[in-house]
């Protein structure tokens, strides 16, 4: 019944209340995962889809801002339809289904762990294009399902790396991961999107300060994509 629009559409909500709330980047990525296994684990109708997905930011916000005492309170506002009492029940509910367990691998462990070996003196630009690949990558079932944390997050670092030509220091370790060609090619196409189409009014305040550096580096890269071979020319690059 659930169709993979319908999983993007409630993540873009997540992501766009998470910037209303001013949750950590940890907070959301947790959210997503969580959102995700969610789906994976049990069945849930679309119906009651609107009301999972607040849950799981609720769960992942208590997790990792601390400081956001009254998150229940200002959650079910942005929540269309949803109380507080029916998040209170549906909490418990969903901790069982994740065993007690909010401590998920998230993109955003593995993506700060990999900036951190980077050499960059654009530092806080180099986070801000990495991070802006991978909120695109988690807005997409096809990244999120078929993708392991760890190698979105190298995809997302090493596009970083390619918008600004910087160098990195990663190619002994790539072919530990075999699916990294595949990931980056749904990334950039959701990259797209989110720059091009239809998501920027939920995604714009994660983007605006580097929209320029982005907007050359894919329209720079557009003929090579008409040219059915964009991506082999983005791994020649790195």
């Amino acid at each position: 019944e659930i169709e993979e629009g319908d999983r993007n559409n409630l993540v873009l909500w997540m992501l766009s209340v998470s910037s209303e709330l001013e949750a950590s980047d940890a907070a959301i990525f947790l959210a997503v995962k969580i959102f995700d296994y969610l789906l994976s684990k049990v069945e849930i109708s679309r119906d009651n889809l609107k009301i999972y997905a607040p849950c799981a930011l609720l769960i992942a916000i208590k997790s990792e801002d601390i400081e956001h005492m009254q998150i229940l309170e200002r959650l079910c506002p942005l929540s269309v339809n949803v109380e507080d009492q029916e998040l209170r029940d549906l909490e418990i509910s969903v901790f069982k289904i994740i065993d007690y367990n909010v401590i998920f691998s998230t993109v955003y462990i593995f993506m700060t762990y990999y900036i951190d070996k980077c050499e960059t003196l654009q530092r806080d630009k180099f986070y801000n294009i990495v991070r802006f690949f991978a909120f695109s990558a988690v807005s997409t079932y096809n990244c999120s399902f078929y993708f392991d944390s760890e190698t979105i997050a190298i995809s997302c670092v090493l596009l970083g790396a390619l918008v600004l030509k910087e160098k990195h220091s990663f190619s002994d370790i790539l072919p530990n991961f075999p699916n990294l060609k595949e990931c980056t090619e749904i990334i950039l196409n959701a990259s797209r999107d989110v720059l091009f189409y239809k998501y920027s009014n939920e995604l714009k305040p994660y983007f605006v300060a580097i929209s320029k550096e982005l907007n050359d580096f894919l329209a720079e890269n557009h003929i090579k994509e008409e040219n059915g071979d964009f991506v082999n020319n983005v791994f020649n690059g790195l």
